[in-house]
């Protein structure tokens, strides 16, 4: 769980976060968790995504792409050494898919973090600059391989 909890962000197909802390806590809750003083980097992530407005609002009160956007800056905000987004544009419009991918890489590549993405969206993930990898299931094999 260590492991986990302090080098691993995670961003999750439905954003994931808890419906009754707001915008902030969601996004400092894991650095709290770990002792750490994030608050200049997270008060930096909300500006750069467009949310320092909503810091207060619960997330009932934002749009999807908004919930989103919370839920990247929530898995960068104890600056992790690798971010693990599950389908992190699943539910968003093309226009959101574009802006939400395009915070994500800028967003890890300023932390200096690893960023590992599961879509559908081969297209999307290649407009980006991310390397493309294939895994293909074959009984009890799985065979992983770089798309050319």
């Amino acid at each position: 769980m260590s492991l986990r909890a302090r080098h691993i962000g995670v961003v999750l197909q439905t954003g994931g976060l808890l419906a009754s802390l707001s915008v902030i806590d969601n996004v400092l809750l894991s650095p709290r968790l770990l002792g750490l003083d994030a608050r200049a980097w997270v008060d930096e992530m909300l500006e750069h995504l467009g949310l320092d407005a909503l810091r207060h609002r619960l997330p009932a009160a934002l749009s999807i792409g908004q919930r989103q956007r919370v839920a990247i800056a929530r898995a960068l905000a104890h600056r992790p050494a690798l971010i693990l987004a599950d389908e992190p544009t699943a539910s968003l419009d093309a226009e959101q898919s574009e802006a939400a991918m395009r915070l994500l890489c800028s967003l890890t590549a300023h932390a200096g973090t690893g960023l590992i993405v599961v879509s559908h969206d081969e297209a999307l993930l290649v407009r980006h600059g991310l390397a493309l990898l294939r895994c293909d299931p074959h009984g009890s094999e799985t065979t992983v391989g770089v798309v050319a």
